[in-house]
């Protein structure tokens, strides 16, 4: 069984901690990009009330141990400027999916990098998965 209680984690600039509402305006600024959504399955936000609820569902699935999902926050400027999951969890073959998005005007400046070495790191020692998979768009 895939169990860990998800933690806040951080990196030297950046903190990657559980979603909130206090979060919304800044993830609605990049829900909203349509950069952001250009390839993935989702559509771009339209309102703060469509942040808000994937807050809520997001959340609802890590404490039903789904996935783990973090807001991506930066240390100097306390500003959320991506998120980053650990989702499709399949517990026969202990492995999961990493899934991603960081605003564009933060993009080409390590941060996702900086992340991913985080996350894995925690996918494999703490979550003690065998297998994490990414797919990138070419």
């Amino acid at each position: 069984m895939i169990l860990s209680k998800q933690q806040q984690l951080e990196t030297d600039r950046l903190i990657l901690k559980r979603m909130n509402h206090l979060d919304a305006d800044d993830l609605f600024q990049m829900r909203s990009h349509q950069l952001c959504s250009e390839f993935t399955d989702s559509l771009p936000d339209k309102s703060i009330q469509e942040t808000l609820k994937y807050i809520d569902n997001m959340n609802k699935g890590v404490d039903l141990n789904k996935w783990r999902i973090w807001v991506i926050e930066e240390k100097t400027t306390k500003k959320v400027i991506g998120s980053i999951s650990i989702w499709n969890l399949i517990e026969e073959e202990n492995s999961g999916e990493l899934g991603f998005g960081l605003h564009p005007s933060f993009w080409g400046q390590g941060f996702m990098s900086e992340t991913l070495n985080e996350i894995i790191t925690y996918g494999f020692n703490k979550m003690k998965l065998s297998r994490i998979e990414a797919y990138t768009a070419t």
